[in-house]
C-alpha cells in the first residue's frame, strides 16, 4: 500500500522556547521539527501569550481574522502565522486579549468569563481558555482551508478540538491523534461553560455531560481520537489501572487496540553539551569529567556556594507539584545538609512546596540555592554543572528531566514508574527505587554517594547516560507510523 501524504497540525498550550511551563511545551517546540523531515509539512498551534514577544517571532504574517461565539457574543480572534524557532515549521498563533493575552500560559484568573463578564477563578479560566483555543483552531482550519490530513490534540487542552473534527461531515478525512501528557489533569468543566460555546455540548459529550462534577475535557479526546498515545510504553500501561487512570482506566480498556505508547524525546540540538551557548565550558563523552567540574566551579560561583570541585553536587529542575515526590526530599533536607554535598534547586509552584526549600536555603547557604524562577539557560547550567539528578515522582507519564540530565552526563536518581522505569536502570545509567517512601529515597541517595567516590564507577554512568539515542529520530518515526495507518484506513 502507498504512503500517503501527510500534512499535520499539533496543537498545545505551551512550546518551548516562546512560552514553556513543563515537558509538555519541549515536546511541541521539537517534536513538529523531528516529523518535518519524514512528512509533506507540520503546523505548531498555540495561543498568543502575552509572554510571546514579537521580536521572538520570525516571517510573522497576518493570515487573517476569525470570530467564534461564546456566551452568545461574537468574539475576533486574529490569526498570525511565524516559523517554530530555529526550523522551517510553520507556527499558528492565535491573538486574542481576553482569551489568551493575559498572564502566563496556565493563570486562569486572568481569563474573561464570558458569563459574568468578569476575570474567571483560575480553574475555570483554563477551561474557557482552551475551549476557546480548540473553537479559534477548529475555525481557521475551515476559514483558511488549511490542507490538514492529521490532527494531533495534546492533553485536554486541545482535545475539543477532535470533537469538532469528528462532528463535521466537511472534515471526514482529517485524522484525529491525541497524546496523553498527563492524565493526573482530567480537566473537569461546569456545563453552563461547555453550552456558553456554540455547539451541541449535550450531544457531542453524551454520557458524560451527565456527570455530577462536570464533564471532563480530555474525555473528549479518547472518545473522538481515532489513535491515543501515552508518553511512554510504562505510562501506556499504567493509565489501564485505577492507580493511575483517574477514573479513565475503564474508558481506556475498551479503546485499548487504539492506545499506543511512544517514549518522548529530546531537541539533541538544544541539549547539546559540546554547544550549549549558555555553559560556561562546552564537553563531550570524552571530556566530561574534566569540564563538567569546570561549569561546576562557574555555577557556584553564580549562586553563591562555596566553590568546589570536588564536592558532589545535586540538581532538580522541575515544576514543583505533588506528583514530583517533593513529599519524600523534604524530610530529607536536614540529613542532607548533614552530608558533604551541595543541591541546586530550580523550579516554581505554590508556597506550600516551596517553602521548604526556601527554609533549607535560608538555614544552610553553604549547601542549599533554590532559584524559584524557571530559566532555560539557567536550568541548562544546572544540567551541565551538577553530579546527581533527582527524580523522585509519585507518577512520571514520561519525564524528560531524566533525560536531558544524562544527555549532560548528570546521573539521576528515579522512582521506578512511567517513563522513569523505561529510560533510568540501576547501576547502567542511575539509580532506582520502587517503595514510594523517603526511606527507599535516602538509601538510594546512599548507593548514588557510594558510586560518585569511584571514579571509573562514576565515569561508566556518565557515558552510559550521554551515549544513548534520546533524540526524536525514533518516536517520530513512531507516530508517522500511526498516522500512515489512520490514513490508509478509510473509516472514521
Amino acid at each position: 500500500m502507498t504512503q500517503q501524504p501527510i500534512n499535520v497540525l499539533l496543537a498545545g498550550s505551551e512550546l518551548t522556547p516562546l512560552a514553556k511551563a513543563g515537558g509538555l511545551g519541549d515536546v511541541l517546540g521539537s517534536l513538529p521539527k523531528a516529523l518535518q523531515k519524514n512528512v509533506n509539512k507540520s503546523w505548531v498551534a498555540i495561543p498568543w501569550y502575552q509572554e510571546i514577544r514579537r521580536k521572538q517571532l520570525r516571517q510573522l504574517k497576518k493570515l487573517g481574522v476569525i470570530s467564534i461565539t461564546v456566551g452568545g457574543s461574537k468574539t475576533k480572534i486574529t490569526v498570525w502565522e511565524s516559523r517554530l524557532p530555529n526550523s522551517t515549521v510553520p507556527l499558528l498563533l492565535f491573538e486574542n486579549k481576553k482569551y489568551f493575552g493575559r498572564g502566563t500560559i496556565y493563570q486562569g484568573n486572568t481569563v474573561y468569563d464570558p458569563l459574568t463578564k468578569k476575570n474567571a477563578t483560575s480553574k475555570i479560566g483554563q477551561r474557557i481558555r482552551f475551549m476557546a483555543f480548540s473553537f479559534a483552531v477548529y475555525t481557521a482550519i475551515k476559514e483558511f482551508s488549511l490542507p490538514i490530513s492529521v490532527i494531533h490534540a495534546q492533553d485536554y487542552h486541545s482535545a475539543p478540538l477532535l470533537a469538532l473534527v469528528h462532528n463535521d461531515p466537511e472534515m471526514a478525512h482529517i485524522k484525529r491523534v491525541i497524546t496523553l501528557h498527563n492524565l493526573g489533569i482530567v480537566a473537569a468543566t461546569p456545563h453552563k461553560y461547555l453550552e456558553a460555546f456554540e455547539w451541541d455540548a449535550k450531544k457531542i459529550f453524551g454520557s458524560e455531560f451527565n456527570r455530577k462534577k462536570g464533564p471532563r475535557l480530555i474525555r473528549l479526546g479518547i472518545d473522538h481520537a481515532q489513535a491515543i498515545v501515552a508518553v511512554s510504553p510504562r505510562y501506556a500501561k499504567e493509565v489501564l489501572t485505577k492507580e493511575y487512570g483517574n477514573g479513565l482506566e475503564s474508558v481506556l480498556k475498551k479503546r485499548k487496540k487504539d492506545l499506543y505508547g511512544v517514549l518522548n524525546g529530546i531537541d539533541t540540538e538544544l541539549f547539546n553539551p559540546s554547544k550549549d551557548a549558555f555553559i560556561k565550558k562546552n564537553y563531550t563523552v570524552s571530556t566530561v569529567r574534566k569540564n563538567k567540574a569546570i561549569n561546576k566551579l562557574a555555577l557556584q560561583k553564580e549562586v553563591g556556594l562555596p566553590q568546589r570541585k570536588d564536592v558532589p553536587m545535586f540538581s532538580l529542575v522541575s515544576r514543583l507539584t505533588s506528583q514530583k515526590g517533593l513529599d519524600l526530599l523534604t524530610p530529607l533536607l536536614p540529613k542532607l545538609a548533614q552530608l558533604d554535598i551541595q543541591f541546586v534547586l530550580e523550579g516554581t509552584g505554590p508556597s506550600s512546596l516551596t517553602a521548604p526549600f526556601h527554609a533549607a536555603q535560608k538555614q544552610w547557604p553553604d549547601k542549599f540555592y533554590f532559584h524559584n524562577i524557571f530559566n532555560a539557560p539557567f536550568a541548562q547550567r544546572i544540567y551541565a554543572s551538577s553530579d546527581i539528578f533527582l527524580m523522585p515522582s509519585k507518577f512520571e507519564p514520561c519525564g524528560l528531566g531524566q533525560i536531558i540530565a544524562m544527555r549532560y552526563g548528570t546521573v539521576p536518581i528515579a522512582r521506578a514508574t512511567g517513563g522513569l522505569k523505561n529510560t533510568v536502570f540501576e547501576k547502567t545509567n542511575g539509580f532506582v527505587f520502587t517503595t514510594y517512601s523517603s526511606a527507599a529515597l535516602w538509601r538510594t541517595i546512599q548507593r548514588s554517594l557510594a558510586a560518585y567516590a569511584v571514579p571509573k564507577t562514576w565515569g561508566r554512568l556518565q557515558r552510559n547516560g550521554m551515549k544513548t539515542d534520546f533524540s526524536w529520530k525514533t518516536s517520530a518515526g513512531e507516530y508517522i507510523k500511526i498516522y500512515n495507518n489512520l490514513l490508509q484506513n478509510t473509516h472514521g
